[in-house]
C-alpha cells in the first residue's frame, strides 16, 4: 500500500510539474486560470483540447507578440480531430502578428471552438486558408464575446474577419482590416448559423458569391449591428448581408450599413441602408443601448458607434451545456412537452433554478424560477399559448446550497 501511494504522490508530482511548465502560473480552474505571457505559453493550449480539458481556464498576462511569416507560422489551436473547449479570457489584452498561408481548412488563431472566448484582440494578422477561415476563430461551436480583429484574412468558402463560420454566438465583438474570398465572404463572419449581438465591421470584403459588410450569409439571428466596409461581389451582395434565408431562422433586426462606403444600396431586408452622416447620428440606431453597451462620438472610431462596455454582463456571457454540467433535455426535438433540469459540478444541492426560453429574435416566450433543479415545459408562452416550430434558447441560472450561481445554455427544437 506506501508503495502504491507513493508511485501515485510521484505521478501527481510529475503531472503538476509538466502543466506548471506550460504555464507562466495557476492550475487552470475558474478562481486560478494558467496565465499566458509568453508565445510558447500560447501554443502550450493546443495540449488541452476536447471533452477531458472543457474544465479548464486560460487567461493572458499580458499582450503577446508572434511576429509571424512564411517561416514562422501560426498552427491554430483547436482542430476538427480535437477542438478546443475550454475558456480564454484575453483579459482585454491583444495577440499580435498571427500569420498562416496554407492551403487547408479551419484556419485562425483558433481553428475549431466551441469553448467561450473573450476579451481578446487579434491585431496586424493575416491568416490565409482554404475553408473556414477567420481573423480569430475559423469555425466557432460555442461563445465569442467582446473580441475584435485587425488584418487580412483569405480564404475560398466561409471567410471572415472575425470567424469564418459561427453556428453558436458572437456578441460585443468587431472587425477591421480586409477579407477576400469565393463564396460566403463577409466582415465579421462569412456564414452565421447562431446569434450575432452588439457587433459591427469596418473591413473591407471582396468575393464572388454571398458577400456582405458583416455576414456573407446569415440563416440565424443578427440584432444591433453595422458595417461600414467597402463591399464587391457579383452573385447575392450586400451592404451588411449577401444572402439570409427568410424561410427557415434567417432574422435581421435593428441592423445597418453605409450606402456610401459599401458601395452597395439594397433594401430587402438584408439591413437597412444609411448615408455615412446618418450612421454617425445616435436617433438611427433604434432600441441601441446607449447606456451599457454602445457610445458614439464624433473624435472617436471615425464618428461611428463603437462598443464602450460598462458594468454589463449579456445573457450569452454564461457556459454551453457540455456532458458532465449543466441542462439536460429529455429530447432535443420536442413536439408535445419537455423535462428541463440541471446538473451543476461537486454534487452541489441545487436551491433554486430560473430557467427562461428565449424565441430567434431574442424575445422571452417563457420564464419561471423553480424551488429544485427541474422543470416540465408543456410548449406554451407565458400568455398560455403554444409556442411556433422553431429553435429556442434556454437559459437557466442556478443557485446552490453554497450560495454559488451557475449559468447554462442549451438549444432546443419545438417541431409538431
Amino acid at each position: 500500500m506506501k508503495m502504491i501511494i507513493k508511485t501515485y504522490t510521484i505521478i501527481a508530482t510529475f503531472v503538476l510539474f509538466v502543466c506548471g511548465q506550460d504555464f507562466a502560473s495557476g492550475d487552470g480552474t475558474e478562481n486560478n486560470p494558467w496565465i499566458i505571457t509568453t508565445k510558447e505559453h500560447l501554443k502550450n493550449v493546443g495540449k488541452y483540447l476536447s471533452e477531458n480539458h472543457q474544465d479548464k481556464y486560460f487567461k493572458l498576462g499580458g499582450n503577446i507578440v508572434l511576429n509571424g511569416n512564411v517561416s514562422n507560422q501560426w498552427t491554430p489551436i483547436g482542430r476538427s480531430s480535437s477542438v478546443f473547449l475550454g475558456n480564454f479570457d484575453g483579459a482585454g489584452y491583444y495577440i499580435n502578428g498571427v500569420y498562416i498561408d496554407k492551403n487547408s481548412d479551419e484556419q485562425g488563431l483558433f481553428g475549431i471552438s466551441g469553448g467561450t472566448i473573450k476579451n481578446l484582440g487579434v491585431v496586424e494578422s493575416f491568416i490565409k486558408g482554404r475553408d473556414f477561415v477567420g481573423g480569430l476563430v475559423g469555425y466557432n461551436g460555442g461563445i465569442i464575446s467582446n473580441c475584435y480583429s485587425t488584418g487580412n484574412v483569405e480564404g475560398r468558402e466561409n471567410v471572415g474577419g472575425l470567424v469564418g463560420e459561427s453556428d453558436e454566438i458572437i456578441t460585443n465583438s468587431y472587425s477591421t482590416g480586409n477579407v477576400n474570398g469565393e463564396e460566403s465572404v463577409g466582415g465579421l463572419v462569412g456564414e452565421n448559423e447562431g446569434i450575432v449581438t452588439n457587433s459591427y465591421s469596418m473591413a473591407n470584403v471582396q468575393g464572388i458569391e454571398m458577400v456582405g459588410g458583416l455576414a456573407g450569409y446569415n440563416d440565424a439571428l443578427i440584432e444591433n449591428c453595422y458595417s461600414i466596409g467597402n463591399v464587391h461581389g457579383n452573385i447575392n451582395v450586400g451592404g451588411l448581408i449577401g444572402m439570409f434565408n427568410s424561410d427557415y431562422d434567417g432574422i435581421i433586426k435593428n441592423s445597418y450599413y453605409a450606402i456610401e462606403t459599401s458601395g452597395q444600396n439594397d433594401n430587402d431586408g438584408r439591413g437597412e441602408p444609411k448615408t455615412t452622416a446618418e450612421m454617425r447620428q445616435q436617433s438611427t440606431f433604434l432600441n441601441w443601448d446607449f447606456e451599457k453597451i454602445w457610445s458614439i462620438d464624433a473624435a472617436k472610431n471615425n464618428g461611428f458607434p463603437y462598443l464602450d462596455l460598462r458594468d454589463y454582463t449579456p445573457i450569452y456571457n454564461i457556459q454551453k451545456t457540455d456532458n458532465l454540467y449543466g441542462i439536460r433535455l429529455t429530447k432535443n426535438i420536442v413536439s408535445e412537452s419537455v423535462e428541463i433540469s440541471v446538473i451543476i459540478p461537486n454534487n452541489e444541492k441545487v436551491v433554486e433554478t430560473k430557467f427562461v426560453v428565449y424565441d430567434n429574435v431574442v424575445n422571452i416566450v417563457f420564464s419561471s424560477t423553480e424551488k429544485g433543479d427541474k422543470i416540465i415545459w408543456n410548449l406554451t408562452n407565458n400568455a398560455g399559448r403554444l409556442v411556433a416550430n422553431g429553435s429556442y434558447l434556454v437559459i437557466a441560472e442556478v443557485k446552490s446550497v453554497n450560495e454559488k450561481s451557475y449559468h447554462y445554455s442549451v438549444k432546443l427544437g419545438v417541431k409538431r
